[in-house]
């Protein structure tokens, strides 16, 4: 028996700053101080971002300073759909 494990992607989006711009305010009310850690309203903050990273199967990516527009994530993707599948190889 071969046992494997499925990868898991995670991400999260942080609206706050677009709310901001759209004079939107948003009000959380939590029972614990990290009950709105998975919130859109804001983004992690330190200690969270250090909680998460001290779990050994949480490897932290980024994209840099490159940033997918919608004519190009679908280039982008296939792109590496291809390169996966080996479509790159000399032959």
């Amino acid at each position: 028996t071969i046992t494997g494990s499925i990868g898991i992607f995670y991400g999260k989006a942080d609206v706050s700053e677009l709310l901001n711009k759209l004079g939107v305010n948003v009000e959380v009310r939590k029972t614990n101080p990290r009950a709105d850690a998975e919130s859109m309203y804001r983004g992690f903050t330190p200690d969270e971002r250090r909680l998460l990273r001290n779990f050994a199967y949480v490897i932290p990516v980024s994209l840099g300073p490159r940033i997918l527009r919608a004519e190009t994530a679908v280039i982008a993707a296939l792109s590496i759909i291809q390169s996966v599948w080996g479509d790159w190889r000399r032959a």
